[in-house]
Order: structure tokens, then sequence, then C-alpha cells
């Protein structure tokens, strides 16, 4: 997989649990980050555990600096989220299942870098194809039911992580229990709103990614024309990141 193997570059370390935290959640908070298929399910059971996973990585590189960043990016934009389509750990292209991954549209695209040396993206803006359109953008992490979350788990991890997250209680099973993924540092992204984003292509899931889910997405204020770097808790000009 492109985007695997891209990323194994930049990633030193990847851990994979590092907190849990429990908590209930109420059915239509639920209903906001499954899938359309998902609903059949959350209509026939009540949901009562949400279960944070939080993940940690070390990176070859400091992407904190804005030249670094930027050399590994396919693209750089700022877009508005039209639409999230759906939560998922399914690659329906390789029919096999990987990592939690949150599945939008991102429009209303305004370039402020293209890596030239990339034959994704300069087929995809020659002639200005992609200013101001629309483009598919996979986000690491959202919330999945533990039935579906376990699909990407093997068979040896499966009696483990049930065990570590204590379904088959009495109390959690898998029908009661989500799955919320996310990386230790990463904001989640939200429909209508407008981000920083740096982007590599990845043929795979046949959409851009975020070159990483920390530091590869911000909040961009249109109003201000400033990003929230929650990475520092400054907002900052464009110029000063890019």
């Amino acid at each position: 997989m492109k985007i695997l193997l891209g990323l194994s570059a930049i990633i030193l370390i990847a851990t994979g649990i590092v907190s849990v935290k429990n908590y209930e959640l109420p059915k239509e908070e639920i209903k906001k980050d499954v899938s359309q298929e998902q609903m059949a399910n959350i209509e026939n059971v009540e949901p009562k555990f949400i279960i944070e996973e939080i993940s940690d990585s070390s990176y070859r590189y400091d992407l904190t600096d804005k030249e670094k960043i930027k050399e590994i990016s396919d693209l750089v934009i700022i877009g508005n989220i039209s639409e999230i389509k759906e939560v998922s750990n399914y690659i329906k292209k390789l029919d096999m299942y990987s990592a939690t991954r949150t599945f939008t549209n991102v429009d209303n695209i305004q370039i402020l870098y293209q890596n030239e040396e990339s034959k994704n993206v300069i087929d995809l803006v020659s002639s200005d194809k992609l200013e101001g359109k629309s483009i598919p953008v996979v986000f690491y992490g959202g919330t999945l039911p533990y039935n579906e979350y376990e699909k990407s788990l093997r068979d040896v991890q499966k009696e483990k992580r049930a065990s570590l997250l204590g379904i088959g209680d009495g109390v959690r099973t898998k029908e009661n229990v989500y799955i919320k993924s996310k990386e230790k540092n990463q904001i989640e992204v939200e429909k209508n709103k407008k981000y920083l984003l740096y982007l590599v292509y990845d043929e795979d899931y046949e959409a851009f990614m975020p070159v990483s889910a920390e530091h590869g997405v911000m909040e961009y204020n249109a109003s201000t024309k400033k990003v929230n770097n929650h990475l520092n808790g400054k907002m900052e000009k464009i110029d000063e990141i890019i």
C-alpha cells in the first residue's frame, strides 16, 4: 500500500493503545459518527460504552518544521469539509480491513503548495482542474462499533483486545461497545469547517490523506485568515506556517 510505505519513512514508532477512556454516550451522539450502513444496528441496540483508543507516533522527521512537512506532502491546501461520508476500517480496492478512517469530501479548495514531482498531483492540478473543486480526503480515526472494529485485528489479537477492554464482563458486549480511534494530539474534523491540510495521495484508497493526523490537519478561520495551531495553542497567519 503506497500510503503505508510512504508514511513508514515518516513514522519511526507507532504504538497501539496509549490510553483508554470509558464513558457513556447518548445514542444521538453515536449517530453523528457512524455510517448509514451501521444505523440499523444502532436503532436496535442502546449504546452504553464508548472506549477512546488513543495512539501515539514518533516521527523520523521534525514535522513542526514547515519546510520539511511541505517537502513530504504532495499537496497543501485550505479546504472546506462539505461531507463526512462514512467511518470505516475497510479498504474496498484491496478487499481488506485496516485502521479506522473517516471518509470525507473537501471542496472550495485553495492550493497553497503542490509537489511538482508527484505524478498524481500533476494529473489533478494541471489546467486548474483542482482549484475551487472537490477532492476525497480520508482522515485517520473515527468511531466504529466493536464488532466492526475487530475485523481489522488478527485472530490472535481479538481475544486479548476484548479482554483488555472488558468486553464479555457481563455488561459490555461487542454490540454495546464502540471504539473511538484517534492520535494523541489529533483534532476532530467537522462538516462545514475549513482546514489547512498537508496531503499525500494514496492509490489504495484512491483519495488524499494527511501526512500526519497530528501535524497535517489544522483548523482555518476564514474571517481572520489565521490557522488555529493546536500544537502550540496559537493563532497563526498562513505565511507563518507555510
